[in-house]
């Protein structure tokens, strides 16, 4: 089972569901490997672009369904790139720049379109490299920006061009693009050295705006030269934010080869991958060359591309874990080759489903004397897949001499596209794009599963009993476990062929289960079973929970929603308790959906009366927290539900600390203990309460959302169990693999919703160990949105120190840090660390304990927002972090609003060293410009009051652009 049902994608979940309730068990799609006849004629589109011949040279795939297909042609003086979007149907979109085509004239007949990219807000985004100077032969980075009606972005440097010289007269060659959710764009490819003519590989950090980011690598750009980069390179992100690039290395020592290096969020080679930050293998003793990178879900590495072996060159494939060494479980010790061919088979993209199966696109000559498309799909041990095409591969003639693919894309359906170049009988060579059918895990049986309170003990459902909420069951066969829960009516579980134990988990011992287990058996696909477990009280006993988590990010001076969750987990009614919620003084109490039965001072008091067994309720409340707050500083609330007799009081009680941010994050995961978790608490095995957030950035209503994460090799998995969820959800958890699909979640544009989770850490965490988590996000059935990176760090529960305060400002050029302690015994030292990005800290100095109060001066801030933390380390080498601190440095002018949330009047300062002229534009959630303004604004500190009272309740951005080009980008709220 772990390898056949650990990842649905969200089609097919939702279709699960679909099948389930309708009781079908018909295949929904063609045969895996076939040309999809609803694409062009036969699964085939040929373009011309021009009279010349244009190649296709990259793929990707709008949120609306619709393809971008990039290229470009040698054949003329000029190099010229080209974009074509394609319709779903493959037909052109007349309605992209003209006719379905975009055209761009660049320098020589050198240069190379090579990646594209769809942003956020549906942009196109072009990369490749131009030779921008004949006489020496230097190339550059390209970048190019379209709207999406398919026009040059004006907004994107210089009418939507940005060229990026690496290393001065030298070859630099972009082969990738990466855009992160929050607009953020990354481009790698191979650099040399202008010095020494060494080769490498670069990464460019760009802004939104296209602008370079200079806190990443060394102003903006990330290298490094012991990788080389003999085939150009192609990189990959990981959801913490770290990229792997892969080339094949050219330098003095070695030639070809499959090379994978990884960086860190701040630029830097990280040494804790392969050795020194480079994974480097060779395939066979003859040359060898990766083009490709891929990541699986579980974080496994691919990488393809080709090799020679016995005499010919061989698709070839290399899978390393995530430490960057060969994963031994994957073909010959990691490493694999597929003769197709007589010669000539190279692989040139490679992806990775959700199910665990690998599919690889390039070109063959199929024993032939031309080059055809070529689709492979292996299992995940690496043979190759017969329920794919024939045998595991496909070819593809579009009719002419040489058909040769570049790259291609999996669809969130599934199917498999191609683009290249080709050409039939009447048409130049031009863009050649084919389509396949193709599934995720698509042949399973369905075991339904529901979950009632047997009042009365005669085994059936009986009128007036109720379901048990949230139950929990696990489908056993050998040794594989897959363990389903959902908050419907009824768990659903899919499972393969083979013998089944099936059993409730988690029933607490005051009750009994009958039957206690099922024995299911499937010989064939596509059967479903409904199965149901009665749970019958032995003794009478109360037992209550409560649960408090943040529904939202909280940020000062806006507005937070949070969560009380309280349940009666034992056989008796609860007639009569009191749920009781202290926040925290310096917030607000706006709102909850039950109103409170009294308030006194921060406590907040709700009467709850006849509450059933197995009953759950959720209190929501809103607060607002104070602007004045700091980004960085952590609050701790707590609510209380303790019923009279309560026989299990652990659960009674829950506590969350929240660290406060400026930075607005739509898509993330919070953990109960605020980042930190004492040596203490992991003896004692407390629980780790997770909320994975996430926001509809949309225009239309999120039907359907489909998630995702792993859970860290630090937790007991086994522990884990569901808490809440802002709609009902299906669930699986298959090893560390857990998904979630919420069908009919109905998520409005600008909506949130959530799930939260418990799970205990491992008991043989030691100080220092960090727990790291994170989720992927989709939204009727879209690509992923990946979630920021949750981490929280085991310290020492003993450090004899208590932090008083620590602040951390701006002092004329310097950032001026300060802090008081008390009970400080036998510590040692203060380490002072700063971060670019709140991820990545590095020691900036050290100060010697013994004062209880302390400053450190940065006489050098980085010039953006620098993030500082305390490492406060006793005599004896144990530790712990303080809260972080951020100080805003920008060196041109500082801006800030007030009152926030505001309801007539805001107020905005502007603090510049020198006089500027400032546009002011007020924009809604849509990006609609609501107010425009032009501003003079003079040195020193200047006020500027808008009257916004004609504007909706809502959210809403000042962008605010100086006469050079500077902006910023200010949120609040309106009232």
């Amino acid at each position: 089972m772990k390898s056949f049902y650990s990842h649905l994608l969200p089609t097919q979940s939702f279709k699960m569901l679909i099948l389930v309730s309708c009781l079908i068990t018909s295949a929904t799609f063609g045969q895996p490997g076939v040309l999809d006849q609803t694409f062009g004629i036969n699964g085939k589109v040929l373009t011309s672009i021009s009279s010349v011949s244009f190649e296709a040279t990259s793929v990707a795939i709008q949120s609306d369904g619709k393809l971008v297909v990039m290229g470009h042609t040698n054949k003329l003086a000029i190099g010229v790139f080209a974009v074509v979007r394609y319709q779903v149907n493959g037909s052109l979109d007349s309605s992209f720049a003209n006719n379905g085509k975009f055209t761009y004239n660049l320098f020589t007949n050198n240069d190379r379109s090579q990646s594209i990219a769809v942003q956020p807000d549906g942009k196109i985004l072009i990369g490749g490299h131009a030779e921008t100077n004949t006489s020496t032969g230097e190339s550059d980075f390209i970048l190019l920006r379209l709207t999406n009606s398919g026009s040059l972005d004006s907004s994107f440097g210089t009418n939507g061009l940005i060229i990026t010289d690496i290393s001065g007269n030298s070859e630099d060659e972009l082969y990738k693009i990466i855009v992160t959710p929050t607009g953020q764009i990354f481009a790698g490819g191979y650099t040399q050295n202008g010095s020494t003519s060494q080769n490498g590989f670069a990464i460019v950090k760009y802004t939104t705006n296209g602008s370079i980011d200079t806190t990443y690598g060394i102003n903006g750009i990330a290298t490094s030269y012991s990788m080389g980069a003999e085939t150009g390179g192609s990189m990959v992100m990981q959801t913490d934010g770290k990229i792997i690039a892969a080339s094949s290395l050219d330098n003095a020592t070695n030639y070809g080869g499959f090379g994978a290096m990884r960086f860190t969020t701040s630029g830097s080679v990280d040494p804790s991958f392969g050795s020194n930050g480079l994974a480097l293998y060779n395939i066979e003793t003859g040359p060898d060359f990766v083009y490709n990178i891929n990541l699986q879900v579980d974080g496994k590495i691919l990488l393809a591309g080709e090799a020679y072996t016995n005499g010919i060159y061989q698709l070839a494939i290399i899978r390393l874990n995530p430490l960057g060494l060969l994963d031994s479980s994957f073909g010959n010790g990691g490493k694999l080759t597929t003769q197709i061919g007589t010669d000539g088979d190279v692989a040139n993209q490679i992806h990775a489903q959700p199910d665990g199966k690998i599919v690889v696109t390039g070109t063959t000559s199929y024993g032939l004397t031309t080059a055809d498309y070529v689709v492979v799909r292996y299992n995940s041990n690496g043979s190759l897949d017969s329920l794919f095409g024939v045998k595991g591969l496909v070819t593809t003639d579009f009719g002419g001499d040489e058909d040769e693919s570049y790259a291609s894309l999996l669809q969130p359906d599934g199917k498999i596209v191609i683009v290249g170049e080709g050409q039939d009988s009447t048409t130049d060579d031009g863009f050649a794009i084919a389509r396949y059918e193709n599934n995720f895990a698509n042949y399973y049986n369905v075991v339904v599963a529901k979950v009632f309170i047997d009042n009365n003990l005669n085994g059936v459902q009986d009128a007036g009993e109720a379901f048990y909420v949230n139950p929990t069951i696990a489908a056993v066969k050998n040794m594989d476990t897959l363990i389903g829960a959902s908050y419907a009516n009824h768990v659903v579980l899919p499972v393969d062929t083979g013998s089944y134990t099936i059993q409730m988990l988690g029933v607490p011992y005051y009750y009994t289960v009958v039957p206690p287990v099922y024995n299911i058996a499937y010989a064939t696909y596509f059967n479903s079973d409904t199965i149901s477990f009665a749970v019958q009280t032995i003794i009478s006993t109360r037992n209550a929970a409560v649960t408090f988590t943040p529904l939202t990010p909280a940020q000062p001076g806006f507005s937070a929603d949070y969560g009380i969750v309280y349940q009666n987990k034992g056989t008796d009614t609860i007639t009569n308790g009191m749920v009781e919620f202290i926040k925290k003084s310096s917030f607000s109490y706006i709102s909850s959906s039950m109103p409170p039965s009294s308030v006194s001072g921060d406590t907040l008091r709700w009467n709850v009366t006849n509450l059933l067994p197995q009953q759950k309720q959720m209190i929501k409340v809103k607060l607002t927290i104070p602007a004045s707050s700091s980004s960085g500083d952590t609050v701790r609330m707590s609510v209380s539900f303790t019923p009279a007799g309560d026989v299990m009081p652990a659960d009674n009680k829950s506590d969350f600390v929240q660290e406060l941010s400026n930075l607005f994050t739509p898509y993330d995961v919070a953990e109960s203990h605020g980042g930190y978790i004492t040596t203490a608490q992991v003896a004692a095995a407390e629980d780790m309460y997770y909320t994975i957030r996430f926001q509809n950035r949309g225009t239309d209503t999120a039907f359907n959302v489909f998630l995702r994460t792993t859970l860290s090799n630090k937790l007991n998995t086994s522990s884990f169990e569901m808490i809440a969820s802002s709609s009902n959800f299906q669930f699986t958890k298959n090893d560390a693999v857990c998904s979630w699909t919420l069908a009919g979640a109905n998520i409005p544009p600008s909506g949130w919703g959530y799930l939260v989770y418990k799970v205990k850490p491992k008991a043989t965490l030691v100080t220092g160990d960090t727990i790291l988590s994170s989720a992927a996000v989709y939204f009727n059935a879209q690509l992923p949105l990946y979630s920021t990176v949750e981490r929280t760090l085991v310290v020492n529960a003993a450090l004899p120190l208590k932090l008083i305060a620590f602040t951390a400002q701006r002092a004329g050029k310097n950032n001026l840090l300060q802090w008081t302690t008390a009970n400080e015994i036998n510590v040692q030292q203060f380490s002072i660390e700063r971060s670019s990005n709140g991820q990545d800290f590095s020691t900036l100095g050290r100060v010697s304990a013994g004062s209880n109060q302390y400053t450190y001066t940065d006489v050098n801030p980085l010039k953006s927002t620098n993030y500082y933390r305390l490492k406060m380390i006793d005599k004896d080498g144990f530790y712990q972090y303080s809260a972080v601190r951020q100080v805003y440095n920008d060196t041109r002018f500082l801006l800030s609003v007030s009152p926030n949330p505001a309801k007539d009047i805001l107020m905005l300062r502007a603090d510049t060293p020198d006089p500027t002229k400032m546009s002011l534009q007020i924009l809604d959630l849509a990006g609609r410009i609501v107010m425009n303004y032009q501003e003079n604004a003079p040195s020193g500190s200047s006020f500027r009051s808008f009257n916004i009272n004609s504007l909706k309740a809502g959210i809403y951005f000042i962008k605010i652009t100086t006469a050079d080009h500077q902006q910023q980008i200010l949120k609040f709220e309106k009232m």
